[in-house]
């Protein structure tokens, strides 16, 4: 990729998508590593209806569309923005809608748009052609390559992801690995103080990864935000999982950090909001070693939010 995208400037000068297919040549070959959403008709994104989305080039360009998105809720009616980790997979991007998830294939700039029969479907991940819908009321899976794309119901539990790491209701951890397309299933006890997960697993060959809460931490049980971290799990060792613990004090906001995948060393990638912007950084658990990726800069019309498509290295 050349040297790193350092910075990302929300307001850097904007290219349409059907200009730069039509007139870039060097498009295709050097397609977006980053996508965000900024608001489209409130200064700041807690207040808006509707996003557009903003794709990151590795020279700091910024290309948009003219596709409009609005939030997606949950059963219980809370909403988040249409935006996941792991949404943007090198040549096409994919947002979860109320009933519907929106792909863009960004080599042509067409945008198709398939229906699921789930109202509070609020991530999205790609998995080979096929796109994975998940929420409260399940997961679906949509081969986008097939001639006649329909959503698929998966089995229970499962939302594509071939390593997940879980926290069940006794505050036990493990790692559930599925295989055969969700059809086999098997669990690895993972030992860590850890209250539940945040946001999707993503894993490589040797690892899992997964933003968590942790319990008994310096907040727990006080009404302040509990205290949050990035839990690594060998696959071939679980016993020898790594955290990284964010435990300042006061804590960080609730779901300041997240996992968005790893780098080409298979490092885990993450995002954490700081009052300079939204931060893209690398930790190596075996050193410890945490160095910085790139910067969204701080802008309350785009969200904390980051999803990157193609591997970066520090």
């Amino acid at each position: 990729l050349g040297h790193p995208l350092e910075k990302i400037d929300p307001v850097a000068t904007r290219r349409e998508l059907a200009d730069v297919v039509a007139n870039d040549p060097s498009w295709r070959s050097d397609l977006p590593v980053a996508v965000f959403l900024e608001a489209l008709d409130a200064p700041g994104y807690a207040d808006a209806a509707t996003f557009q989305p903003v794709f990151a080039r590795i020279d700091g360009s910024l290309v948009t569309t003219g596709i409009r998105l609005g939030w997606v809720h949950d059963a219980g009616g809370n909403h988040a923005v249409p935006l996941s980790e792991g949404s943007l997979s090198y040549r096409r991007v994919a947002f979860a809608q109320p009933g519907t998830v929106v792909v863009v294939e960004l080599v042509t700039g067409s945008v198709k748009s398939y229906p699921v029969p789930s109202q509070t479907i609020e991530r999205v991940r790609w998995a080979g052609s096929a796109v994975i819908a998940s929420g409260d009321n399940g997961a679906w899976q949509i081969d986008t390559s097939a001639s006649a794309p329909t959503a698929e119901k998966l089995p229970a539990g499962y939302t594509g992801a071939k390593n997940v790491i879980e926290v069940n209701q006794s505050g036990s951890a493990s790692v559930t690995t599925w295989e055969l397309g969700g059809l086999k299933r098997t669990t690895a006890a993972v030992t860590a103080p850890v209250f539940q997960p945040y946001g999707q697993t993503f894993s490589s060959n040797l690892m899992a990864a997964s933003a968590v809460f942790l319990s008994g931490g310096l907040n727990a049980g006080d009404g302040e935000p509990l205290d949050q971290g990035i839990l690594s799990v060998p696959l071939s060792d679980p016993s020898t999982r790594r955290l990284l613990v964010m435990g300042e004090s006061p804590a960080r906001n609730k779901g300041c950090c997240q996992v968005v995948g790893f780098s080409q060393q298979g490092t885990p990638l993450y995002t954490t909001a700081t009052a300079a912007g939204v931060w893209l950084l690398q930790w190596n658990p075996e050193t410890g070693f945490v160095s910085r990726v790139l910067l969204l800069e701080d802008n309350p019309a785009i969200p904390p939010v980051l999803s990157i498509g193609v591997n970066i290295t520090s």
